[in-house]
């Protein structure tokens, strides 16, 4: 009895451990998950008004695509961008294909031509693709509804209940639309900050976001609850340069002035070392004011808190 009683217990220890071990790999498995679907990548420029010459606005171009390519770490099934250029419709391309792949398209460069002394901003996108499949172009970023473009990272849990409650016409299945939706329905003449807060007091889930209304694209809004979002000055160009991460940013300025110099420019970069370099705290925001040229801080989080608080 001992003998068969031993054996019985030890399949039952070993069975329990077995048992435990695919649960840590599906834990493993829906971190891992939960990682990718957290783990786009968000970039950008906003050009603050100055005269340029053309060498400038080469640079720029330049550095928007090393900015999608570095990007590309944090997502590889799609890329894209939107340009906003004065009294214009705003600009915008994407595709299913990874950055370094994406910047070598016919049509990226076409629309990386649209950057002119009329350009205010760029906002672009890497794609770790989760709700919605990337071969239906429109759900990819960035994604629009009304006149508000915008580009996520993270993972809207009531999506589905958003889009039913308030009938919203979406493009396509991606959770993101909802977030452009819900700052579009909270805007009717313009982006407030109490737009966004009546927006962000209805979405659950995480999020980092880069957006801006195409009928006043003199403001950048940037915020974030618990996924990072960066961004870096260089005065002397008039820019500031966003991105998921600082380093990326760092990365892609390096591989910038090293091409542009292989080209046989002349560019001293040490009057142009990144300046200001900034990490958004957790439950942030940021309007970036392009034409007035500073940067006013706001939570966007804060009728939420209240709501929650009661």
């Amino acid at each position: 009895m001992r003998f068969s009683t031993c054996v019985v217990l030890l399949y039952v220890l070993l069975f329990s451990g077995i048992l435990s071990c695919n649960q840590d790999v599906l834990s493993d498995s829906e971190n891992s998950q939960q990682i990718i679907r957290e783990n786009c990548g968000i970039s950008g420029i906003a050009l603050f008004e100055k005269e340029r010459d053309h060498g400038e606005f080469e640079f720029i171009r330049i550095l928007m695509k090393h900015l999608l390519i570095c990007t590309s770490k944090r997502g590889t099934d799609a890329t894209g961008l939107v340009i906003f250029n004065k009294e214009q419709k705003p600009e915008l391309y994407k595709k299913a294909k990874k950055g370094e792949k994406f910047v070598e398209l016919s049509k990226f460069k076409k629309t990386l031509d649209k950057i002119s002394a009329d350009t205010l901003l760029i906002i672009g996108h890497n794609r770790a693709a989760s709700v919605g499949s990337p071969k239906n172009n429109n759900n990819n970023h960035p994604v629009y509804a009304g006149s508000i473009y915008l580009v996520h990272n993270g993972d809207i849990t009531n999506h589905k209940e958003l889009t039913e409650k308030f009938g919203f016409n979406k493009l396509g299945e991606v959770d993101t639309e909802v977030i452009a939706h819900m700052i579009n329905r909270y805007s009717e003449k313009e982006i407030t900050v109490e737009s966004i807060q009546k927006a962000c007091a209805e979405l659950e889930g995480s999020m980092a976001l880069a957006f801006a209304d195409g009928r006043d694209p003199t403001k950048l809004y940037l915020l974030r609850n618990r996924l990072p979002m960066t961004y870096a000055k260089i005065p002397p160009l008039g820019l500031l340069i966003f991105d998921s991460e600082l380093t990326l940013i760092k990365k892609a300025w390096e591989n910038a002035v090293k091409e542009f110099t292989m080209q046989g420019r002349k560019f001293d970069i040490k009057p142009f070392q990144l300046k200001d370099e900034t990490e958004l705290e957790e439950n942030s925001g940021i309007i970036i004011d392009i034409k007035e040229k500073k940067i006013d801080e706001f939570d966007p989080f804060a009728l939420k808190k209240e709501i929650n608080q009661k």
